[in-house]
């Protein structure tokens, strides 16, 4: 009887390690971020065109409220950005600010768009009386162009009589305008 006890080995056979991915699993990961990417980028454009335009909503309305506390002082309305002291430069990346005097009643203050994608904004303050009551008071409005400066018409002038209320009709006679807000 053989006590000892013999152990087979198996031959190790040339297995090869896998070490890396193959070319179907990078595939699918990279369509994978494709599909992720195409849907994440609309929205990051979308929030970075909303915030170049929060800069012109900002000035514009900055332009108003001086506008109306240069007329309380000085009986008229600034011609000039410089005379309204709110350190708002008149060319900036994105926009473009003005002043449109319109009559002795009124002002606009338009921020033109410098580049297609972006609405154009403008800003009116009048001098109109109150309700028959013989006083009189300022009222500015902000409004904002329904599409892209590409599509729209560029603020020109207007004459706003003393006894109509201001109206965004001036931002964009093709195109439209909307109302933001009106004090």
């Amino acid at each position: 009887m053989k006590t000892k006890l013999t152990v087979k080995l198996l031959p190790q056979t040339s297995q090869t390690t896998d070490l890396g991915f193959t070319l179907i699993e990078i595939l699918v990961v990279m369509m994978i971020a494709s599909l992720l990417f195409t849907i994440a980028l609309p929205s990051f454009l979308g929030i970075a065109k909303k915030s170049k335009q929060s800069e012109a909503k900002q000035n514009v309305s900055a332009m108003n409220r001086s506008q109306q506390a240069y007329y309380l002082e000085n009986d008229s309305f600034a011609t000039q950005l410089s005379d309204l002291s709110v350190g708002i430069s008149s060319q900036t990346q994105n926009y473009t600010y003005t002043i449109f005097p319109s009559g002795v009643n009124a002002v606009v203050n338009g921020g033109v768009s410098t580049k297609g994608a972006l609405k154009h904004y403008g800003g009116i303050v009048s001098h109109s009386p109150m309700n028959g009551s013989g006083d009189y008071t300022t009222i500015s409005v902000l409004c904002q162009s329904k599409f892209d400066g590409g599509n729209s018409t560029i603020p020109t002038p207007v004459t706003i009589p003393a006894t109509s209320q201001p109206d965004c009709g001036f931002l964009s006679t093709a195109t439209g305008s909307s109302y933001l807000s009106v004090n």
